[in-house]
Protein backbone atom coordinates (compact mmCIF):
# COMPACT_ATOMS: atom_id res chain seq x y z
CA UNK A 1 0.00 0.00 0.00
CA UNK A 2 1.32 3.43 -0.93
CA UNK A 3 1.33 6.07 1.75
CA UNK A 4 -0.35 9.37 1.01
CA UNK A 5 1.73 12.57 1.01
CA UNK A 6 1.21 13.56 4.63
CA UNK A 7 1.50 10.01 5.95
CA UNK A 8 4.76 9.57 4.07
CA UNK A 9 6.20 12.77 5.51
CA UNK A 10 5.04 11.80 9.03
CA UNK A 11 6.56 8.33 8.69
CA UNK A 12 9.90 9.84 7.66
CA UNK A 13 10.08 12.82 10.03
CA UNK A 14 7.34 12.49 12.65
CA UNK A 15 4.63 15.08 13.37
CA UNK A 16 4.84 18.56 14.81
CA UNK A 17 1.48 18.82 16.56
CA UNK A 18 0.01 22.30 16.81
CA UNK A 19 2.09 23.56 13.89
CA UNK A 20 1.10 23.95 10.27
CA UNK A 21 2.86 23.43 6.97
CA UNK A 22 2.17 27.05 5.96
CA UNK A 23 4.49 28.22 8.76
CA UNK A 24 7.39 25.94 7.76
CA UNK A 25 10.51 27.22 6.00
CA UNK A 26 10.17 24.46 3.37
CA UNK A 27 6.64 25.52 2.41
CA UNK A 28 6.21 28.07 -0.34
CA UNK A 29 3.73 29.39 -2.84
CA UNK A 30 4.18 29.76 -6.57
CA UNK A 31 1.99 32.09 -8.58
CA UNK A 32 1.88 30.76 -12.14
CA UNK A 33 -0.51 32.25 -14.69
CA UNK A 34 -2.76 33.59 -11.95
CA UNK A 35 -3.03 30.30 -10.08
CA UNK A 36 -1.43 29.69 -6.68
CA UNK A 37 0.43 26.42 -6.18
CA UNK A 38 1.56 25.39 -2.70
CA UNK A 39 4.61 23.14 -2.51
CA UNK A 40 6.92 21.54 0.02
CA UNK A 41 10.59 21.65 -0.99
CA UNK A 42 11.37 18.46 0.90
CA UNK A 43 8.44 16.48 -0.51
CA UNK A 44 9.35 17.54 -4.02
CA UNK A 45 8.32 19.91 -6.75
CA UNK A 46 6.43 18.77 -9.80
CA UNK A 47 4.17 20.50 -12.27
CA UNK A 48 1.33 18.29 -11.13
CA UNK A 49 -1.45 19.22 -8.74
CA UNK A 50 -0.66 15.90 -7.07
CA UNK A 51 2.33 17.47 -5.31
CA UNK A 52 0.36 20.51 -4.11
CA UNK A 53 0.27 20.89 -0.36
CA UNK A 54 -2.50 22.03 1.96
CA UNK A 55 -1.27 24.98 4.00
CA UNK A 56 -3.40 23.94 6.99
CA UNK A 57 -1.95 20.43 7.24
CA UNK A 58 -0.21 19.45 10.46
CA UNK A 59 3.49 20.05 9.94
CA UNK A 60 5.94 17.17 9.85
CA UNK A 61 8.89 16.83 12.22
CA UNK A 62 11.07 19.09 10.07
CA UNK A 63 9.10 22.10 11.32
CA UNK A 64 10.14 24.85 11.69
CA UNK A 65 13.56 24.68 10.07
CA UNK A 66 15.34 21.41 10.76
CA UNK A 67 17.81 20.59 8.05
CA UNK A 68 16.95 17.93 5.50
CA UNK A 69 20.12 16.29 4.26
CA UNK A 70 18.53 13.78 1.90
CA UNK A 71 19.81 13.60 -1.64
CA UNK A 72 16.36 12.94 -3.09
CA UNK A 73 12.95 14.51 -2.81
CA UNK A 74 10.57 12.42 -0.73
CA UNK A 75 8.21 12.10 -3.71
CA UNK A 76 10.88 10.03 -5.46
CA UNK A 77 10.40 7.34 -2.81
CA UNK A 78 6.89 6.69 -4.07
CA UNK A 79 7.31 7.47 -7.77
CA UNK A 80 7.40 4.38 -9.90
CA UNK A 81 10.43 3.79 -12.05
CA UNK A 82 9.67 2.85 -15.64
CA UNK A 83 9.93 -0.89 -16.01
CA UNK A 84 12.52 -2.23 -18.37
CA UNK A 85 11.12 -4.51 -21.03
CA UNK A 86 12.38 -8.02 -20.58
CA UNK A 87 12.06 -11.00 -22.84
CA UNK A 88 11.44 -14.41 -21.34
CA UNK A 89 14.02 -17.04 -22.27
CA UNK A 90 12.85 -18.71 -25.49
CA UNK A 91 10.12 -16.14 -26.11
CA UNK A 92 9.84 -14.87 -29.65
CA UNK A 93 9.51 -11.15 -30.30
CA UNK A 94 7.46 -9.58 -33.07
CA UNK A 95 10.48 -9.21 -35.35
CA UNK A 96 11.33 -12.92 -35.16
CA UNK A 97 7.82 -14.04 -36.07
CA UNK A 98 7.14 -15.20 -39.60
CA UNK A 99 3.58 -16.38 -39.93
CA UNK A 100 2.40 -19.16 -42.26
CA UNK A 101 1.68 -18.02 -45.79
CA UNK A 102 3.96 -14.98 -45.57
CA UNK A 103 5.82 -14.33 -48.76
CA UNK A 104 9.44 -13.40 -48.89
Amino acid sequence: MTLRKNALMYSEFGRSEGNYCKDCSYFYKINHHGKIYRKCKVYGITRSDASDWLSGSTACGLFPDKQYGGDKDIISLVTREPQKETQIQGQMNIFQYKGEGDEE
